[in-house]
């Protein structure tokens, strides 16, 4: 389980970006990592991003916050689940640092990201659809790692999921929910039974082995899926720096030739710096924007068609899970007798 919060940053982003990176809190930075730009050089990084933004605004930066529930998720893998949310919320195009502090009960991830974009210095829009997208695609990671997620309030038809009354946190809940989730199993398990006389799964053998063939090809998709984005991940990446060099590189010819290379350096340190770090992080880099240009949307395709493959079988793993349930809950005989009709 996860709760997350998300405020913006108006001033002082330094001082913010300051604080996440703490290494007290971060087991010596072990624990920060960053996305178009540096740790280190963050402040600047966006501070450049700033100066070119399309519309104008208080905003500098905003402040994504990710908390976990105490004793149920590792530093590490704390780190990944903020990264994976920061990498979808943001699309790869919004430079941006995160650190998981350790020093609580409660592991937490902080991530602040520049209010501009790399891509056309656009500002993020952020609003109640924006919380309610990041709550979610939170909630979607735990589920995919096991950890808890808090279902919506209330009852009614949107809920459908198998509800175990033998679980301690649905007991002493009255009659009226123990009816009203004897009611609801059981429209779960009939769409169930459909399902699985459909797919000829007539024997708890049978939903079995589809379960344990069905979590290997989960394993290989999410495997799969992992390689893509971290390939379309490290292009924007690569992108982003072609495109500062080629914002930056007048004013640091200038720099190089200048008599008066101080005084030039207090007037443009961010552009310097940030054109600095681009061309070092290009070390090696042989594609060009156009290449990059020809590669994303293929990647994109692959990306897209694993998703739709993806969610397939996160349906039919539900509906799999549902019938497992039913069997170990509501009479194994008799629902296998229902299943061999």
């Amino acid at each position: 389980m996860a709760v997350t919060k998300i405020k913006p940053i108006k001033s002082t982003i330094a001082k913010s970006l300051a604080y996440i990176c703490n290494p007290d809190k971060t087991e010596e930075s072990i624990f920060v990592s960053s996305y178009g730009c540096t740790p280190e050089l963050a402040a600047l990084e966006f501070e450049f991003l700033l100066k070119n933004a399309r519309q104008g605004g208080k905003v500098l930066g905003h402040h994504l916050m990710q908390a976990f529930k105490p004793d149920e998720i590792s530093p590490e893998d704390a780190h990944e689940l903020g990264t994976q949310l920061a990498d979808e919320i943001l699309g790869g195009k919004y430079a941006y640092v995160i650190a998981t502090h350790v020093d609580k009960n409660h592991i937490h991830n902080h991530i602040i990201f520049c209010a501009v974009n790399m891509e056309n210095h656009h500002r993020f829009i952020c609003n109640k659809a924006t919380c309610w997208q990041i709550r979610s695609a939170s909630d979607r990671h735990c589920a995919e790692h096991g950890l808890s997620v808090i279902f919506p309030k209330g009852r009614g038809k949107n809920y459908k999921v198998y509800i175990d009354l033998q679980a301690e946190e649905n007991q002493n809940k009255g009659k009226g929910f123990e009816q009203w989730a004897k009611i609801n199993n059981l429209k779960l398990a009939a769409s169930t039974l459909v399902y699985l006389q459909q797919h000829g799964l007539d024997s708890q053998v049978k939903i079995e082995t589809r379960y344990n063939e069905l979590l290997a090809e989960m394993a290989t998709n999410t495997k799969e899926l992992k390689f893509v984005e971290n390939d379309m991940k490290s292009l924007k990446e690569t992108q982003g720096y072609l495109r500062t060099v080629q914002q930056t590189k007048e004013v640091y010819k200038q720099f190089q030739s200048a008599k008066n290379q101080d005084k030039l350096y207090i007037q443009h340190e961010s552009e310097i710096r940030v054109y600095e770090h681009a061309k070092k992080s290009l070390a090696g880099v042989k594609l060009t924007s156009k290449d990059i240009k020809a590669i994303l949307p293929e990647l994109e395709a692959r990306k897209s068609h694993l998703y739709m493959v993806r969610q397939k079988m996160k349906d039919e793993h539900k509906i799999l899970t549902d019938a497992k349930l039913a069997l170990l809950n509501e009479k194994p005989k008799k629902i296998t007798k229902q299943l061999e009709r």
